[in-house]
């Protein structure tokens, strides 16, 4: 995947890997106004999408990977694990 960081650790590293990307922050509560707006979104499925690929790469075969976000929207979760 284009633009996706060099890892700091060498492939296949890691047993286990949390990752907490930056998100939209749909689910936090209690908000009175919303201020992601679609451009943003977009940005973010993007760069968790980078993360995710950063992430599988340090993961020894059999690894587990465990991802997390504060958003509610599929874009930013379901649709990232069924991109993987």
């Amino acid at each position: 995947m284009s633009g996706v960081p060099a890892l700091a650790e060498p492939p296949a590293s890691f047993d286990c890997v949390l990752l907490d990307p930056p998100c939209s922050a749909l689910g936090l509560r209690p908000r009175i106004v919303q201020t992601a707006c679609a451009t943003e979104m977009k940005w973010a499925v993007q760069y968790q999408r980078a993360f995710l690929w950063s992430a599988v790469r340090m993961l020894r075969a059999g690894g587990v990977l465990v991802y997390s976000t504060c958003t509610i929207t599929p874009a930013e979760n379901e649709a990232q694990v069924s991109a993987l």
